[in-house]
């Protein structure tokens, strides 16, 4: 498993507003300091544009639908966070593939 990204490779899921703003800022640092870098998702039309993800802000407010992958640098293993913030209804921050595995 690649030693970057290793700690990203767990399954969380989103239950409220203090968990997703836990999970942006995560994100965020991630990015920041080139671990991560973000990539468009294939049907990002449909699922509506979010600001950059260095740009959202970790405490709100959101759009209706919080939606993002990322990809390792390194090693190309795929992440992705999603919440649905308008209903309510939670999210989760999730490993996508096994690209990390070394």
């Amino acid at each position: 498993m690649c030693p970057s990204c290793k700690e990203l490779h767990v399954e969380f899921v989103i239950k409220g507003p203090g968990e997703l703003a836990k999970a942006i800022r995560i994100a965020q640092a991630n990015v920041a300091d080139g671990t991560l870098e973000t990539i468009e998702p294939p049907n990002a039309s449909v699922l509506g544009s979010s600001a950059s993800i260095d740009r959202i802000k970790s405490d709100g407010p959101w759009n209706d639908v919080v939606f993002y992958l990322f990809r390792c640098v390194k090693y190309g293993a795929r992440f992705k966070l999603s919440a649905e913030t308008y209903h309510g209804s939670g999210g989760s921050w999730s490993p996508e593939d096994d690209g990390g595995a070394a």
